[in-house]
C-alpha cells in the first residue's frame, strides 16, 4: 500500500496531539516544538467544536454497507501503521490522547 511505502509519517485527527509529537520525532529539524504550539494560542490552526461520537446504529450502518468496505480497510490499515510508528518512535499516548475514536 502507498501508506507503507510513500509516507514517512501519517497522523490521525482523532489523535492530533500525538500525531504532532510523531512529526516532531520523525522530522525534528522541521517540527521541533510543534506539539507545544498547539496549546499556546499562537497557532493559526482552525478549530471546530467537539463532535459527539457516532451512535452504535450509525456505525453499524456504515460498516454493513459494502460500498464502504475499501475505505474501512484503508482506515484500519492506516490506524495500524500509525500505532506501529508511534511505538517505533518510543512515544506513549497521554491520558488526553488516549481517547480517540
Amino acid at each position: 500500500m502507498h501508506i507503507d511505502n510513500d509516507y514517512l509519517v501519517m497522523g490521525l485527527t482523532e489523535y492530533f496531539d500525538l500525531s504532532a509529537r510523531l512529526l516532531e520525532s520523525a522530522l525534528p529539524g522541521i517540527f521541533a516544538g510543534a506539539a507545544g504550539v498547539l496549546h499556546t494560542g499562537y497557532h493559526h490552526a482552525k478549530s471546530t467544536g467537539a463532535k459527539s461520537a457516532l451512535t452504535d446504529d450509525v456505525v453499524a450502518a456504515i460498516t454493513a454497507d459494502p460500498c464502504n468496505a475499501a475505505e474501512l480497510a484503508i482506515y484500519a490499515h492506516a490506524v495500524a501503521v500509525f500505532w506501529r510508528k508511534v511505538a517505533a518512535a518510543g512515544l506513549n499516548a497521554t491520558a488526553d490522547e488516549s481517547g480517540g475514536a
